[in-house]
């Protein structure tokens, strides 16, 4: 809107799986991967909002907020002889990371323009990766980790051209 600026709004989404079927008919097992189930997944998406605003002091405001989601998935299991599951593998990875930035930039003369901003974020994680020990017969967990984790920064920067043949940053 000319009264507040260019607002603009974005988003883009990503789905994505695979499965291999185990066999079920015992007489048809000619080596041990026919007895695996593999289940791969894939899961994205972000969503965003931009700002534009040249403020009536000359100044331009551009600010955004982003956010974006993924889940991975890479999970095996085995079918026994009894024709039931057990897990041999398990991984899986959720990341939900949250951006928030704004710059003002001002020409205080044809010489000097100052430009400052600020950035956050926030993630947040959950991993989780089991493996099967086949030696010992057992399921192990390898990893597993959830947490969060913040940033913030702040910045100003100044262009003056110091003589016709450079400029100090």
């Amino acid at each position: 809107t000319e009264k507040f600026g260019t607002f603009t709004v974005f988003g883009i989404g990503v789905l994505s799986g695979r499965l291999k079927v185990a066999e079920e008919d015992s007489t048809l097992w000619t080596e041990d991967l026919d007895r695996f189930e593999n289940r791969l997944l894939s899961n994205m998406g972000a969503i965003g909002v931009t700002h534009t605003a040249l403020l009536p002091s000359g100044s331009l405001l551009k600010t955004a907020v982003l956010s974006s989601y993924s889940f991975q998935r890479d999970n095996k299991r085995y079918l026994e002889q009894n024709l039931e599951f057990t897990q041999r593998d398990l991984n899986e990875y959720t990341q939900w990371p949250i951006t928030a930035m704004t710059s003002l930039k001002h020409s205080f003369s044809p010489r000097l323009t100052v430009k400052t901003g600020a950035h956050v974020s926030a993630t947040y994680h959950d991993y989780r990766s089991l493996d099967y020990d086949y030696i010992d017969n057992r399921q192990e967990t390898r990893a597993e980790a959830v947490g969060r984790t913040f940033r913030a920064e702040a910045y100003a920067q100044a262009k003056w051209p110091a003589a016709t043949i450079f400029t100090v940053h």
